[in-house]
């Protein structure tokens, strides 16, 4: 069982079993889901971090992010493109060890080489004439168009939802037209919530921790 992303309360599991004589017995299992009880190896988001932590730990259970060897996630440090791309990769199953050469940018031997190849290949990322500049920070609204593209390539039902789901949020009108589309899938969902003075930030680089949230979300919908 694995409960919806932010989940608080509790779930019955009805079970039957049998003794070694045959007998049969019915019981219920009881779960109590708390968001802020959740343990972590990583020390910097061990404290303060209670709105992120599930989720940190979500992707680090899924292989999805392991964080760094020194025991620290950095979920304030902004996350690179070709980053962002190996784990979006890992989050959907789409495979990473492709050797095909994709940008000349990218070193054929840097750890996001090829998920960056076979997502170029299924059309999750394009680059921009003809670069895909791994080492620069992702934007939230490029983050979030990345996800829907991945979403769909791997059969997941990605809404159509009309920018009217975008017009709540005061900096709207800053999201770039090749990615409305995908803001709005994403809102519609719930996986895109806005900040609490309801701006979506949408050319702000993304944090790791804002990006551990929202895959977690995409993931347990």
């Amino acid at each position: 069982f694995v409960p919806k992303a932010g989940y608080q309360g509790q779930v019955n599991i009805p079970y039957i079993g049998y003794s070694t004589q045959g007998a049969a017995f019915s019981g219920n299992v009881t779960i109590d889901f708390y968001t802020s009880y959740c343990a972590t190896p990583f020390y910097d988001v061990d404290s303060g971090w209670d709105c992120a932590k599930p989720s940190v730990e979500f992707l680090r259970y899924a292989g999805i992010s392991n964080g760094y060897s020194d025991n620290t996630f950095r979920p304030t440090r902004p996350i690179s493109r070709g980053e962002f791309t190996l784990m979006v990769c890992r989050a959907f199953g789409i495979d990473t060890s492709s050797k095909v050469s994709s940008f000349p940018e990218v070193p054929a031997g840097s750890p996001y080489a090829g998920a960056v190849a076979t997502a170029k290949s299924l059309g999750i990322v394009e680059g921009s004439g003809g670069r895909f500049m791994p080492t620069s920070p992702i934007t939230r609204q490029s983050a979030m168009t990345m996800i829907c593209r991945a979403m769909r390539s791997a059969g997941r039902k990605v809404p159509s939802a009309g920018s009217s789901v975008l017009y709540a949020y005061g900096d709207q009108a800053q999201i770039s037209s090749h990615a409305r589309d995908s803001v709005a899938a994403l809102v519609q969902l719930g996986v895109v919530q806005g900040s609490s003075d309801m701006r979506l930030n949408p050319r702000r680089s993304i944090s790791r921790a804002e990006m551990a949230v929202i895959l977690h979300r995409v993931l347990t919908l």
